[in-house]
């Protein structure tokens, strides 16, 4: 059994996809409030938990053999934040231990290991340092942003600094997926920190560009000075956590991540994807699970949770339609 941590994310949800289309058993570790119900046509088994529960991460260790990880914050709260992540990992990998966990993988980003006061890379160096600490065997993956990241940034309010361009691999959540799914028995990347990357350069505003191009209703990309920018990383409580995530945004935009496409291509035995067609299909599903009509249409139903479908075999034609959620109700 294969527990999948953050499963409800972008990366996260494609893996759980990829370890059930090998027909490997999957436990998504999930929160009861998330909108988990979109993997139920996947055949995953849910465990209702949180990384803030203690109890609950001892349970959902039980039989598992292996563990992939893959949590991030998008905007930190009070509920979710980058500290609240990092003590979860901890809690996790010692019930994971306990538990007998034979392997466990890591999904952080390019740039951890990089001393540069950003919270959101300070979090995942502390979380890389915590599995390297864990005793058991492990894989840290290390990505640059991939699809479904510069999808919801365009899709946002969010502005982006305003730069000439760096140089980024962004990767597919697809590509992301394989490689940890790739890590669990390959010898080859025990207790190794590996870098991944797409198969072309690309810089973060590049990938911006065609982000915004990809959108169904396309946008036009929205850009500050730098001087400003710098101005909005310095805000203090109680805009700290808008301040982080700028801060954040200015790495990424700014800053260069060298790669070796070919390294990972040897590595892991997969090809890579261009960000292209990702940036459109990530797209098409963001407008899908964002708009009150269509959401009614695809959506597999909440109650449904409970069943266990083969791999491949579940249709949303055939599963009945799904509740409106309260805050998709219109006032007269």
């Amino acid at each position: 059994m294969i527990l999948v941590v953050g499963a409800t994310g972008s990366v996260g949800e494609s893996i759980v996809r990829t370890l059930r289309q090998y027909g490997a058993q999957t436990r998504a570790l999930v929160r009861s409030g998330s909108e988990y119900f979109w993997l139920n046509d996947s055949g995953t088994q849910f465990f209702f938990g949180d990384l803030r529960d203690p109890i609950s991460l001892k349970r959902a260790a039980k039989g598992i053999d292996a563990a992939i990880i893959s949590v991030n914050v998008w905007l930190e709260s009070r509920e979710n934040n980058h500290l609240d992540l990092l003590k979860g990992v901890k809690t996790l990998c010692k019930a994971l231990l306990e538990a007998g966990c034979k392997k466990v993988v890591l999904n952080s980003c390019v740039g951890a290991d990089l001393d540069i006061g950003v919270p959101a890379f300070h979090a995942r160096k502390e979380m890389e340092q915590c599995i390297i600490n864990s005793g058991i065997p492990f894989t840290i993956l290390r990505s640059p942003p991939h699809e479904g990241y510069f999808i919801k940034l365009a899709a946002s309010a969010i502005r982006i600094p305003q730069c000439s361009g760096n140089v980024l691999y962004p990767i597919s959540t697809s590509d992301i997926a394989l490689a940890s799914v790739a890590s669990l028995d390959s010898e080859n990347t025990v207790n190794q920190t590996m870098t991944l990357c797409g198969p072309k350069e690309l810089s973060a505003r590049g990938a911006y560009e065609l982000a915004c191009q990809a959108l169904n209703e396309p946008k036009m990309p929205t850009y500050i000075t730098g001087t400003l920018y710098g101005g909005l990383k310095k805000l203090g409580r109680p805009f700290r956590r808008f301040s982080n995530r700028w801060s954040e945004i200015d790495i990424w935009f700014t800053r260069d991540f060298q790669a070796q496409p070919s390294d990972v291509k040897s590595q892991f035995g997969i090809e890579l994807t261009s960000i292209d067609e990702p940036l459109h299909e990530f797209s098409k599903r963001f407008h899908i699970r964002n708009t009150p009509e269509l959401r009614e249409q695809h959506m597999v139903h909440p109650q449904f949770y409970a069943t266990v479908y083969s791999p491949g075999t579940a249709k949303l034609s055939d599963m009945p339609k799904g509740p409106v959620r309260p805050s998709d109700n219109t006032s007269s």
